[in-house]
């Protein structure tokens, strides 16, 4: 067993997040030197705002419940065996598709169907456990796993997937620590080097230099010199920032369907909709494109108006508040479920994270191991 105090709450909030990247998201948009920009609309605007002020009510009361609260967590040993075949299910997914994307600069239609979203949900959950207990522990057995997982995430260049284990996993812990004015510094640090490296990624897989923005700054018709040391960061900026230019410019240049079969696909995980739909209903309008993200509502929007908006952010409201006063015998998974709700949300901004599967279904192989086995299917007793 190993006894934790919660300290810092806001770490594994989701509501305070959702908050958080929505207001940076209106401040971005606002300074953004993107030409493609229109003035938010008085019905995007109220929404928004409606949402993030209720966020941010609910995110008190999170913060009030779970402050100072003691967790008596047990360690859940890796199973070597299990890591082992992982690797071998990854190497049958690289063998069907002939294709190592890291290499090849080839994203389309690589794993095996079905099993491929398989490996990843659970590859995921693994990953982020590993990483959260040896951010408590300091256990080597933890880092190797989670180094064995984050290999196969770099060789198919998923970077969502990387940046989604290591913010789960790095929010648990934080939840622990005091977060002093120094780790604040270091926090943004790291946020901005990371920025900065996921946009020299998003160069390198647009195939071009890794100091060449041309193609970000061109889409977004933005003026400034694409060789700049800091242009990659313009990947992380425009991304945010298109997400929302997308959603309003549905709200103002589009008329929304009421739609009910594109609200179901658009509502459920992706990995269930994409099998009771055989063919894609019509999406959100896009301003260009080549970016393709229109928040969590802009699908919805298109197909149910604001009512499809305002069903889901209640879903994502609900299943955040079932997490939060949920018990777990092993609090480790509630550390864990809440941590990946925080990056859900928080991505919100982006797209609608509970619609992919990659991301969601993370949280229904903790729900089946708490279900089928509470404490976890292999335990040891480490005293922290």
């Amino acid at each position: 067993m190993k006894k934790i105090k919660i300290i810092t709450p806001s770490a594994i909030n989701p509501f305070f997040w959702y908050s958080l990247f929505w207001i940076l998201a209106l401040i971005l948009y606002k300074i953004s030197p993107s030409d493609l920009n229109i003035p938010l609309a008085k019905g995007t605007s109220f929404f928004i705002v409606g949402t993030v002020i209720f966020s941010v009510f609910i995110s008190k009361l999170f913060n009030a419940y779970f402050r100072n609260r003691i967790m008596n967590l047990v360690y859940i040993r890796p199973s070597l065996y299990g890591t082992c075949f992982l690797w071998f299910l990854y190497a049958i997914d690289f063998a069907y598709s002939k294709n190592i994307p890291l290499v090849t600069h080839d994203y389309t239609d690589f794993g095996i169907p079905t099993l491929h979203v398989i490996i990843v949900t659970f590859s995921t959950y693994y990953a982020i456990r590993a990483l959260l207990q040896f951010l408590l522990y300091k256990t080597k057995i933890d880092f190797a796993v989670f180094i064995a997982i984050i290999i196969y995430f770099l060789l198919v260049f998923s970077r969502g997937l990387i940046l989604f284990i290591l913010l789960s996993g790095f929010l648990g812990y934080v939840s622990t620590k005091k977060v002093s004015i120094k780790i604040i510094v270091i926090g943004i640090i790291i946020i901005f080097i990371g920025s900065w490296i996921f946009g020299i990624l998003g160069n390198i897989r647009s195939n071009l230099d890794w100091n060449d923005s041309g193609l970000i700054l061109t889409v977004a018709k933005i003026k400034a010199n694409r060789y700049s040391l800091w242009s990659p960061l313009y990947w992380v900026d425009e991304y945010l920032v298109c997400s929302l230019r997308n959603l309003n410019y549905n709200i103002t240049q589009a008329n929304y369907q009421e739609s009910i079969s594109g609200f179901i696909y658009y509502f459920i995980p992706d990995f269930i909709s994409k099998r009771l739909i055989s063919s894609p209903p019509a999406g959100a309008y896009l301003v260009t494109p080549e970016l393709t993200t229109a928040t969590m509502y802009g699908n919805l929007y298109t197909n149910f108006g604001y009512i499809g908006m305002t069903i889901n952010f209640l879903v994502y409201v609900i299943i955040a508040c079932i997490i939060m006063v949920s018990n777990f015998k092993n609090p480790l998974f509630k550390i864990e479920t809440l941590s990946i709700i925080s990056f859900l949300f928080a991505l919100s901004m982006f797209d609608n994270m509970l619609w992919y599967s990659g991301f969601s279904f993370s949280l229904i192989v903790i729900l089946i191991i708490v279900l089928i086995k509470p404490y976890s299917y292999r335990l040891i007793v480490h005293n922290g």
